[in-house]
């Protein structure tokens, strides 16, 4: 602890007592940049939000101490100003440090600009000494706003579970800290959403954050809460039939939160197409007040999804006890489908919020294999014909029936007659990170009986493959997402029935990456996104049952034939899939940015997208609070396509460090 006071700027005392001497210096904190809103029928004027600060303008006074020529006093005079020109060219700002005498307490700012103001010629009085080699001189520098502390890292926590939470106490400061929230995936699985929250001023260590469905109540609801055939996180799921009437399926019970929060439920439909007929909602009440509904959402497909039932405010009581609760309603809009409740999330967004995703990318790559049909002649098939690009077509399928070419829809088409039976087709060759896309048209669109028209990819044969199709059934319209794998498939969906319309071309493109993530995607005509569905699976992934393959047709009639027409099939061979954060890497939520390692941990850059807060952790204050942060991660971008079944949740490591700023004196 130096017993002077010590000012460095860019590493160079200036109050070293031997070259220089500091007879002034003034760090006066900034002022508050106040935004007020008032209105006619109001007394006085509110905050808008906190204030923000101006720029810091620090000065000082300093002389040079007795140098043995007036060259060696003019030479320190000009490395404190080539230390101010620096500083300019710096991002972010040259640090000035400062440590108050006999304190063990020091602070950095950053200047951004500066300039010597005075170098006074005077024979008498305080500015006197440029004459006897003691030039005394003025800086004066614009810097941020704050001090800065030394940055603290807390303890890494490791876990399993659908979101996890970190605690942070005791953080110094005036202001919040600027903040890393450093995220590493494990489970040896990627993530492609990544989502937090922050709560300090209500935080109640009482509370949780996660409520499984051994915490939800089903008394007095349609909801039965035990083992089910559709596992989830735990040992229960809560299940119900869904009809055309709201049902309440599940209760929160009395829940002591204060504060606002994003909630989030994972739902399953049973797997079967007519459970992504599903809508959910939250109705919620504060304390004794009465009950308010959120929107209804839907699924992102029929099996496990995560889906936002939009926010709660509670208020902290005025007297007795504090209480909300809230109850989660379902309906279906066609049939009558199993569907099952989890778990909820509490996402802490008032003090703090954001998420990272990977979204549903637009793939880049090269051409592996083409085909627009030209040159056909109708009722030829399209078994081992050769494609503009790419190896000849060959087909397979339940019957000998083979897909055949036409003269319809404006030009020359492939399409598949006959009912009972399904036929597929492949060309090019075997790719890892591939994208199959086709224009596809039906005559009709209402079928009682399934019919399916879509292509594939990854195809290796008849038993190993995934399918991206529309599915027509009971008057209605699939996007569904399938995988066949040794012969067992499984798959999810989405409802587009409102975005299908018979004899008009559209667009199918199906996605699948080396990482194991996988979509599919109903596109207009010129290649505007109406809807996706997407999913993980490790069968995809390197060494994978389904590592590579080809891509081509798919098509299956039942015993109506809805009459589908293919044109203009591409293969590509694309850019590896857009993740969040590898597996085994890291990624952090930082103040300035939102940052994550590549697949090999050599360079580091920003993540697809983010939308939300920088992350800052309030100071502890007078009252000393705890901030609490609620960490999330999946394999999938659960906005747009199924999560993964959390039977077992993948393990995720989470720390926080931060970097304590003073706006007024260190402390």
């Amino acid at each position: 602890m130096p017993s002077y006071e010590s000012i460095q700027l860019d590493g160079l005392e200036l109050n070293d007592g031997a070259t220089y001497v500091l007879e002034e210096l003034n760090l006066d904190p900034p002022r508050k940049r106040v935004e007020w809103a008032t209105g006619a029928d109001a007394d006085g004027a509110g905050l808008v939000r906190d204030p923000l600060l101006e720029n810091r303008t620090i000065t000082m006074r300093v002389r040079v101490l007795t140098a043995a020529t007036m060259d060696a006093a003019l030479s320190a005079v000009g490395t404190v100003v080539d230390r101010l020109e620096e500083m300019e060219r710096r991002e972010g700002g040259a640090p000035i440090t400062y440590t108050p005498a006999d304190s063990t307490k020091t602070i950095t700012f950053y200047g951004l600009t500066g300039s010597v103001i005075g170098v006074p010629r005077s024979w008498s009085g305080d500015e006197a000494g440029w004459f006897v080699k003691r030039p005394v001189f003025t800086v004066e520098i614009t810097a941020r706003p704050f001090g800065y502390g030394t940055e603290v890292v807390g303890t890494a926590v490791t876990a399993s579970l659908p979101a996890m939470t970190l605690t942070v106490g005791s953080v110094p400061g005036d202001v919040p800290a600027e903040g890393r929230l450093i995220v590493t995936a494990g489970s040896s699985q990627h993530r492609r959403h990544l989502e937090w929250g922050l709560e300090q001023r209500y935080y109640d260590a009482a509370t949780s954050l996660l409520i499984d469905s051994a915490s939800l109540v089903v008394t007095g609801t349609g909801g039965t809460a035990g083992a089910t055939a559709v596992a989830g996180y735990g040992s229960n799921t809560i299940s119900m039939t869904a009809r055309s009437s709201a049902q309440t399926i599940a209760k929160t019970g009395t829940l002591a939160h204060v504060g606002t929060f994003r909630v989030k439920a994972q739902v399953h439909g049973g797997g079967t197409d007519d459970a992504a007929n599903a809508r959910w909602r939250l109705a919620w009440r504060d304390g004794d007040g009465p009950y308010r509904s959120n929107p209804w959402v839907a699924p992102t497909g029929s099996g496990w999804s995560e889906v936002d039932l939009g926010t709660v405010t509670v208020n902290q009581a005025i007297t007795g006890a504090q209480r909300w609760e809230g109850r989660i309603e379902v309906y279906s809009t066609s049939g009558t489908p199993t569907v099952y409740l989890d778990f909820l999330v509490l996402v802490p967004v008032a003090e703090g919020y954001g998420k990272a995703m990977a979204g549903v990318a637009q793939p880049v790559g090269f051409l592996s294999a083409l085909d627009q049909f030209t040159g056909t002649t109708a009722g030829g098939t399209l078994s081992a014909r050769t494609p503009v690009v790419g190896a000849a077509w060959t087909t397979e399928g339940t019957t000998a029936t083979d897909f055949t070419f036409a003269d319809a829809a404006g030009g020359e088409v492939v399409t598949l007659g006959g009912t009972s039976h399904t036929r597929r087709g492949a060309l090019g060759s075997s790719i890892t990170d591939q994208e199959v896309s086709a224009r596809i048209q039906t005559q009709v669109v209402s079928a009682v009986n399934r019919n399916d028209v879509g292509v594939v990819a990854r195809y290796v044969d008849a038993s190993n493959h995934v399918l991206g199709h529309l599915r027509f059934e009971s008057s209605q319209v699939w996007l569904r997402l399938g995988i066949v794998v040794a012969g067992a498939a499984s798959g999810v969906s989405k409802d587009v029935t409102s975005l299908v319309s018979a004899q008009t071309w559209f667009r199918l493109r199906v996605v699948v990456w080396a990482t194991g993530a996988y979509n599919v995607s109903l596109l207009s005509d010129g290649g505007a996104v109406l809807a996706t569905v997407s999913n993980t699976r490790t069968d995809l992934a390197t060494a994978g049952a389904l590592a590579s393959g080809r891509g081509g047709l798919y098509g299956q009639n039942a015993s109506i034939n809805i009459t589908p027409y293919w044109d203009e099939i591409t293969v590509n061979s694309i850019d590896p899939e857009p993740v969040v954060i590898y597996s085994a890497r890291t990624a952090e939520v930082r103040s300035d940015r939102t940052i994550r390692q590549n697949s090999d941990g050599t360079a580091v850059g920003d993540v697809p997208a983010y939308r939300g807060s920088r992350f800052y952790v309030p100071p502890a204050g007078q009252a000393n609070r705890t901030s609490r942060v609620l960490v999330k991660a999946s394999r999938t971008d659960v906005e747009s396509g199924a999560s993964v079944a959390q039977t077992t949740p993948d393990s995720l490591t989470a720390q926080v460090a931060y970097t304590p700023r003073y706006a007024v004196i260190p402390r």
